[in-house]
């Protein structure tokens, strides 16, 4: 069998060693406590009047606003696209149109030149 060799506890000396911390360091922990104890109030805080608007309804109507805001812009959206469309179409048509006066002119003068020699087209 093996022999199983103990160290005993009471035996061996612990060092303790002590280190100054700088006052700078003090500080600096110190401030940076405070900070965060104040960070966690103000999300406390922030997380009671959730929950107190949960309660009272105010988030929901919130979110109830926010979506008839959206409904609204969509809709305008919608009605601005169509007037683009209908002033795209016009826009076309006065070009057809134009085109269409354009051509008449032209047949309306090799006319004149046909009915009256020395026109124009003579």
């Amino acid at each position: 069998m093996r022999s199983v060799k103990r160290k005993s506890i009471a035996s061996a000396p612990q060092v303790i060693k002590v280190q100054e911390i700088p006052s700078a360091e003090i500080y600096a922990i110190k401030k940076r406590y405070k900070e965060n104890a104040q960070k966690m109030e103000e999300l406390e805080e922030k997380c009671k009047m959730l929950e107190e608007a949960l309660k009272y309804g105010e988030v929901t109507s919130l979110s109830r606003m926010i979506m008839e805001y959206q409904a609204m812009s969509v809709s305008y959206l919608e009605h601005i696209s169509k007037e683009m469309q209908i002033y795209r179409y016009s826009y076309e048509e006065r070009q057809r149109g134009m085109e269409f006066i354009e051509y008449l002119r032209q047949v309306a003068g090799e006319l004149e030149g046909l009915l009256w020699p020395g026109g124009t087209n003579a």
